[in-house]
């Protein structure tokens, strides 16, 4: 029973690699989006159920939107760094309150976009006073 579980797995990590290749997603994106979906380093740790979920991301989007939607994170985390506020995390979370959101796993690509000229917007205020 555990070779079966073993060659299944292989499978699965086997399959991750190809829809990447597939996609034209290199290795550090690839990372990324492992790290960001489950928020851990390496594909070898990786669940049987968390090894489905990435092959689900990388079947179901384009390489447009997974980069699109990881550079995003990249580019929020950086707005609000140059905010130079006490508490990052809490600034972020009060703007996604004020959108009616909780959670910054269930923001939308449009919904981030929102996030981002929000911070834009709070950016250019501050250098003008």
């Amino acid at each position: 029973m555990s070779s079966k579980i073993t060659e299944n797995r292989r499978k699965r990590v086997a399959k991750i690699f190809i829809l990447a290749k597939e996609k034209g997603i290199d290795n550090e994106l690839l990372h990324t989006i492992i790290y960001e979906k489950t928020h851990k380093e390496s594909i070898k740790d990786l669940s049987e159920i968390e090894l489905l979920e990435i092959i689900e991301v990388l079947k179901g989007e384009s390489k447009k939107q997974i980069r699109q939607k990881f550079s995003q994170d990249d580019y929020i985390q950086s707005l609000v760094m140059k905010l130079k506020v006490e508490s990052p995390a809490a600034y972020l979370s009060g703007i996604m309150k004020r959108m009616g959101k909780s959670d910054y796993s269930e923001l939308s690509v449009k919904d981030k976009s929102r996030i981002i000229e929000a911070l834009k917007d709070i950016l250019k205020r501050q250098c003008d006073t």
